[in-house]
């Protein structure tokens, strides 16, 4: 359990499908969506692999690891937001991770006070397999941006606080951040209100509606 409190330091937008997290390095290497020209995807792409591992045998999964680059000599984190949208990043002591989507008013504070609490953690579902991040340096980005298209600062550059990512008209679509260089254990959630996912603002029980939303958290558990 990590003790230091959450900050909520950066977002990741983007107009459907999954978010990577993976080595800032790494995502040099990310080839995100590649259409034909008749704009069917590419199976052979990032996205496309992605989203296989979410959705294999028609079982939609929350998030996975997936191999890739040269030989598939990286591996990300694949974690599906569900549907267009800003995801929150929040750090907690450079040694948790926390991502959430929700589906509020942005001035809300509900969803953040419960990803951030005990509460959440009692929610949450392991994912099999670790994640490494041997340098610390983080990117957390929308899966269909090609790398080649983002708009990042050199793998040497300081990122704290984080730098934002953004695709030509797209701003916004994620962020490298630092963190503790280690192995990072994987979980996810999430929590529907009772009004439904798509409920005006308001915290339970207060007159004004509920929320939903759904995160996922890496917490550093191993040196790398």
């Amino acid at each position: 359990m990590i003790d230091t409190p959450y900050r909520w330091v950066a977002r990741a937008a983007g107009e459907g499908g999954p978010l990577l997290v993976c080595e800032a390095g790494a995502f040099a290497d990310w080839t995100g969506a590649v259409h034909d020209e008749d704009w069917r995807l590419d199976p052979a792409c990032d996205l496309a692999r992605a989203e296989a591992v979410l959705f294999a045998d028609d079982d939609e999964a929350e998030a996975g690891l997936l191999p890739f680059g040269p030989d598939g000599r990286h591996t990300g984190l694949i974690w599906e937001m569900e549907g267009g949208g800003v995801a929150g990043i929040a750090t907690a002591g450079g040694e948790s991770l926390l991502i959430m989507r929700s589906w509020v008013d942005r001035d809300d504070d509900g969803p953040r006070d419960h990803v951030t609490g005990a509460a959440a953690r009692d929610q949450e579902r392991p994912l099999p397999g670790d994640l490494d991040l041997p340098s610390g340096r983080v990117a957390v980005v929308w899966a269909a941006a090609p790398a080649a298209e983002v708009a990042a600062p050199p793998a040497d550059a300081v990122m704290d606080p984080p730098v934002r990512l953004s695709l030509p008209g797209i701003l916004g679509v994620g962020a490298m951040l630092a963190l503790r260089p280690g192995r990072y254990r994987v979980s996810h959630g999430s929590h529907d209100g009772a009004a439904g996912r798509f409920a005006p603002a308001g915290r339970p029980g207060d007159g004004d509606g509920d929320w939903s939303c759904r995160w996922v958290r890496l917490d550093r558990h191993a040196e790398g």
